[in-house]
């Protein structure tokens, strides 16, 4: 991600991040993306958002997936889509 974040062309866009984590994984990869295309020139909300997963690798936690759709729909409907 963060070689693609370099080599991303300046634009003026909209952009959103996410990442898929276990609940006690530090940092925030979604918020180094966001910050990575804010500063490419997409417009993002200020901090990207987090889905869990069940051990290290998945499946998504019950009820993230319902949640991922909302999170989607809810980007859908800031940009009037």
């Amino acid at each position: 991600m963060r070689s693609w974040l370099a080599t991303l062309p300046k634009g003026k866009g909209r952009g959103a991040s996410f990442e898929t984590r276990i609940w006690w994984s530090p940092g925030s990869a979604a918020n180094t993306i966001a910050r990575g295309l804010s500063d490419a020139g997409y417009a993002t909300p200020p901090k990207g958002e987090k889905f869990l997963v069940t051990g290290r690798f998945g499946p998504l936690k019950e009820g993230e997936i319902e949640r991922a759709r909302e999170w989607g729909a809810m980007l859908g409907r800031s940009l009037g889509v």
